[in-house]
């Protein structure tokens, strides 16, 4: 996987109405809808529970380092997406544990190899990393 550089995240968050605007015309559908029929959810009951669900975001140092901006770029885009988002004060194995306490629902991390969110009700996992 190619590491991302700052320079590919700046910006993210303030784009994402334009995006969504664009997606729709072009599809239909909001980035919203497209999670759903992804998913195979209605848009209702996921917008029913998004915002009780705690999403944390924790920064991790191993590899490369840390990637300015990253973990606020995935917070504010789980935010977009209607989700109680957060990132961890600490990195690393004491971010997750932050995490934990806070009762975060969902976890989402990286490193160099893998980006991850782990399900903490359903114990899934949904990444892009190379296996």
């Amino acid at each position: 996987m190619t590491r991302l550089r700052i320079d590919d995240i700046a910006d993210i968050a303030k784009r994402l109405p334009q995006y969504d605007a664009q997606l729709t015309r072009q599809t239909g559908q909001t980035l919203k809808g497209v999670a759903c029929h992804a998913l195979g959810i209605r848009k209702e009951y996921y917008l029913s529970r998004a915002d009780r669900m705690k999403v944390s975001v924790v920064p991790f140092s191993c590899g490369h380092g840390v990637i300015s901006e990253f973990a606020h770029t995935v917070a504010q885009i789980a935010d977009y997406m209607g989700f109680a988002a957060f990132v961890t004060e600490r990195g690393d194995v004491r971010g997750l544990a932050d995490a934990f306490r806070r009762n975060a629902d969902i976890i989402f991390m990286a490193d160099d190899r893998q980006f991850a969110a782990v399900n903490l009700h359903t114990r899934r996992v949904s990444d892009n990393g190379e296996m």
